[in-house]
C-alpha cells in the first residue's frame, strides 16, 4: 500500500527528511508539497536513491511526488544527505549553440564539451536543460557528449530538445537523449525558472 507523506506548508529540509523516512519503511510513497524547491528537493531524493520518480502537477502550487524504490538497503537511505540547494529556486541550463563562448569554434566545442563534462560531476544538477538552435547537435546519437547527457538524464535531469531546431538540422529521428519540446514550453521553463546557466 502506498504512504502518503503530506510536506504542505513546510520548509527544507523537512519535506526532504520526511521522504527519506517514509523510504526507509515504505517501497511505495507519495509526497505532496506545495512549492517548487520541495518538489525539487524530493524529486533529486528520489533521483539519488534510484528510485522510480512520477510527478503531478496539480495547479496552485501543489505537487505530488511518486516515488517507489526499487532494491536498495534501506540503511542507505539514511547517509544520504540532505541538501536545499533547491530551496532558492529551480536551475535551468540554456544550451543555445554546440559551442560555448564566441570566437573560435573548434575551441568553443572543446569548450562545451568540457563544460558538460564537469556538470555531470557538479554538487548541484540543474533540474532541466533546454537546447535550441545549433544545441541540439550536442543529443544526436553521433555526439561526443552524448554519454554526459545520459548519465545526467539518468541523475534525474530533463533534457529538452527544440523540436523546429532539429527539423531544421535534419535531426529528429537522430538524436540519444531528451524528448522534443516546443517555444512555448521553452519560454515557460524559462520564464520559471529562478536561476539560468548559460556557458
Amino acid at each position: 500500500m502506498k504512504r502518503t507523506v503530506d510536506a504542505r506548508g513546510l520548509n527544507c529540509p523537512q519535506p526532504v527528511i520526511l521522504a527519506k523516512k517514509a523510504l526507509e519503511e515504505n517501497e511505495n510513497i507519495v509526497v505532496i508539497v506545495d512549492n517548487k524547491a520541495a518538489m525539487e528537493n524530493v524529486r533529486r531524493l528520489g533521483a539519488k536513491l534510484g528510485c522510480s520518480v512520477e510527478m503531478e502537477n496539480l495547479g496552485d502550487g501543489e505537487f505530488h511526488i511518486h516515488l517507489k524504490r526499487g532494491d536498495i538497503d534501506t540503511a542507505a537511505i539514511a547517509d544520504v544527505p540532505v541538501s536545499c540547494n533547491a530551496s532558492t529556486g529551480e536551475l535551468v541550463a540554456v544550451i543555445s549553440s554546440e559551442t560555448m563562448g564566441s570566437g573560435n569554434d573548434d575551441l568553443g566545442k572543446v569548450l562545451m564539451k568540457a563544460f558538460i563534462h564537469t556538470l555531470v560531476q557538479a554538487d548541484e544538477l540543474p533540474s532541466r536543460m533546454l537546447f535550441y538552435n545549433t544545441g541540439v547537435k550536442l543529443a544526436a546519437v553521433d555526439s561526443e557528449v552524448l554519454d554526459d547527457l545520459k548519465n545526467l538524464a539518468d541523475a534525474g535531469v530533463e533534457i529538452l530538445l527544440c523540436g523546429t531546431c532539429l527539423n531544421f538540422f535534419n535531426l529528429s529521428g537522430s538524436t540519444g537523449a531528451g524528448r522534443i519540446t516546443n517555444m512555448f514550453e521553452i519560454l515557460s521553463v524559462m520564464s520559471n525558472a529562478a536561476r539560468l546557466i548559460r556557458p
